[in-house]
């Protein structure tokens, strides 16, 4: 699950920092543009998965078909 977490995580929070980094190097950076808002928020989604993720480890909140019994 921590590898999950850290995989959804990176690839939540790469472009917001391409973007930031695009931003503090480019002279003239579009920043009204609907890509660079859209490369902006997608950090936000970070918050939206973890209870996902969470739900998909957890036995408790998605339970799972039991073993069948063996013959």
């Amino acid at each position: 699950m921590t590898l999950v977490i850290v995989l959804v995580y990176s690839l939540c929070w790469a472009p917001f920092f391409s973007v930031q980094l695009w931003a503090a190097w480019d002279p003239d950076p579009p920043q009204n543009g609907a890509v660079f808002t859209l490369l902006m928020l997608l950090a936000s989604l970070n918050s939206c998965t973890n209870p996902w993720i969470y739900s998909a480890f957890s036995n408790s909140v998605s339970p799972r078909a039991p073993p069948s019994a063996a013959c």
